[in-house]
């Protein structure tokens, strides 16, 4: 047995038993782990006030390989995102991010893409008001992380240049006028939209991010990302958390649906 110790984001916990819970975490070094919280529940537990979402944390916990659920022994918070905010839309937001790196990445450690939904959280909490911008962002960098860089430039069948696009969902590729047909004309993207993702594809988290234009009105982008990353990983799942932000963003029609 293993003593480990690694700053984390926690993805999710359920209850386990009377008293305890399981949580969920991605980690920095260790990717994602399992861990009981003995007691976790119980008034005096040592874990009751940290085990909550959006926060950076600072764990240790016994690891045993042929154990899928390790034993938490301690945990600090080392910071909260969010705080300084009464918006539930970050709730929302930041809530699509965790259930992303729950579902849309592999069990292997990866620093780079546990930093970058650090960056994400932590820039949503300072600009609350580019909350969609942050999340394409992360949508973007995290397919990228992944090995599958979204080409926003070229046609990925005649190699063009594009000025407008339209999104193959039967094979995830991003398409010019002439390479499109028959595809549905609900999903394409106009110059202003592909500006847009250029940049936040090229832009830092030190950078103020761009607004999202009048499109975001459906959430069409994030739901494309998600589509794609999905595809590139063979993985058939969707993302609970998503279906919650497209209806407060449109409870009455999503127009653009991949």
């Amino acid at each position: 047995m293993s003593i480990l110790k690694t700053r984390a984001l926690i993805l999710k916990v359920i209850h386990f038993g009377d008293s305890s819970s399981v949580v969920h975490f991605y980690t920095e070094k260790h990717g994602k782990v399992a861990a009981i919280a003995k007691g976790a529940r119980r008034l005096k537990s040592p874990f009751r006030g940290y085990l909550e979402l959006f926060a950076c944390l600072e764990i240790i916990y016994y690891y045993k390989p042929t154990r899928d659920i390790q034993t938490l022994s301690k945990i600090e918070k080392l910071q909260t995102f969010g705080a300084d905010t009464t918006d539930w839309q970050f709730a929302i937001y930041g809530s699509v991010v965790l259930e992303a790196l729950d579902k849309l990445t592999t069990h292997q450690p990866d620093k780079a893409v546990f930093q970058l939904a650090v960056a994400t959280l932590n820039y949503m909490s300072q600009h609350p008001n580019l909350l969609r911008s942050a999340l394409v962002k992360f949508l973007l960098q995290l397919a990228e992380l992944s090995g599958y860089r979204i080409d926003l430039w070229s046609c990925a069948i005649c190699h063009r240049a594009m000025e407008q696009s339209f999104f193959d969902e039967a094979r995830a590729l991003l398409l010019c006028t002439d390479c499109s047909h028959p595809l549905p004309k609900r999903l394409s993207l106009d110059n202003s939209e592909l500006q847009f993702l250029r940049h936040l594809q090229n832009s830092d988290w030190e950078t103020t991010l761009p607004a999202a234009p009048h499109f975001q009105e459906n959430a069409f982008l994030e739901q494309m990302l998600v589509h794609y990353l999905t595809y590139q990983h063979d993985l058939n799942t969707h993302l609970k958390s998503l279906d919650i932000l497209i209806n407060m963003i449109n409870p009455h029609t999503q127009e653009k649906q991949p």
